[in-house]
């Protein structure tokens, strides 16, 4: 199939949504590139062509098409941020949005919902004391929310050793848990290789998932029994990027359904000295970047004031 000029995607294109957002490629700029139909299936990778997927060419996965010389450059095709004047909501939009700190993932919808005077769908939330990516649909698009589910996260952000929160972040106080200074870096790394990988987790009682139908962490809020059972997540990869004290800073790259509040705690109960997440930003879900995201305030410049949303503060501020 003839690629168009310049970009090397097809006119057709995959009917498998999950290829599309998380597998898109493109040759380099300016290059032209003719596909073979039926190429080989590539191995897996987490850009590669998923199981059961009938696309005939490779051009949305992450592998170069039959004939092109290996040697090439081959790099993801990135999303093209509109200005916020040629969006068109009512026709049906997929927004990236970085969440700020302290904003619910709710008033987020409804602050793009008072904006854009359209239906708005979210494809995952985010803790409000986490900033970052959240992916949002309008309009007519919110029927692919969907496809946009289960796709892989990364996030960076620091751990505090040394204490516990009964919640695993700052939406709750901290109380002393274990002396930190006397572990060495190798501890440290050893303690994060542990948690890495496929292992199975048990959520936080403080968290949305709903145990006789209603969400635990209301029954945790009036001192009730929660028992949560562990389920198997994939950490990719977990990297310590910084040691300042007792505060970890890192970055994950985990699959859909991971709570790094959980890592956290499980980090810290691995090093007997209790652990838990200070601050969180996630900055990519699945191949969309937060670099290619709007921010609250870009998109109020265009639309107009920012409604008085209600902030979650933390109980700590270190000080």
């Amino acid at each position: 199939m003839p690629a168009k000029k310049g970009l090397g995607v097809p006119r057709q294109a995959c009917p498998c949504l999950r290829c599309i957002l998380q597998g898109t490629i493109r040759p380099v700029r300016g290059q032209a590139v003719r596909f073979k139909s039926s190429p080989p299936a590539p191995a897996h990778t987490p850009l590669a062509r998923p199981e059961g997927c009938g696309l005939s060419t490779a051009i949305l996965h992450a592998v170069p098409p039959p004939g092109m010389n290996a040697g090439k450059q081959w790099v993801p095709l990135r999303r093209m941020k509109k200005s916020p004047d040629a969006l068109r909501p009512l026709e049906g939009e997929t927004l990236l949005i970085d969440k700020p700190y302290g904003w619910t993932s709710f008033a987020v919808v409804a602050q793009v919902k008072k904006w854009m005077k359209a239906k708005v769908g979210h494809a995952g939330t985010l803790d409000p004391l986490a900033s970052g990516l959240m992916i949002l649909c309008t309009g007519p698009s919110t029927k692919t929310l969907g496809g946009l589910l289960g796709l892989d996260k990364e996030y960076t952000g620091i751990i505090r050793l040394g204490a516990t929160t009964p919640t695993y972040d700052l939406e709750s106080l901290p109380e002393p848990a274990g002396e930190w200074q006397g572990l060495s870096h190798e501890q440290i790394e050893a303690a994060i290789q542990r948690w890495t990988g496929a292992i199975e987790q048990i959520p936080p009682v403080h968290s949305a998932i709903k145990q006789d139908g209603k969400p635990v962490y209301q029954l945790a809020r009036k001192g009730k029994e929660v028992v949560l059972k562990s389920r198997p997540v994939t950490i990719h990869a977990f990297e310590l990027t910084d040691l300042q004290g007792p505060e970890l800073h890192f970055r994950i790259h985990c699959s859909s359904g991971t709570y790094i509040r959980s890592l956290a705690h499980d980090v810290g109960q691995t090093l007997g000295c209790g652990a838990f997440l200070q601050s969180l930003r996630r900055t990519a879900i699945g191949a969309h970047r937060i670099e290619e995201a709007y921010t609250i305030e870009e998109l109020g410049a265009y639309y107009g004031s920012v409604m008085n949303a209600r902030i979650v503060a933390p109980k700590w501020t270190g000080e």
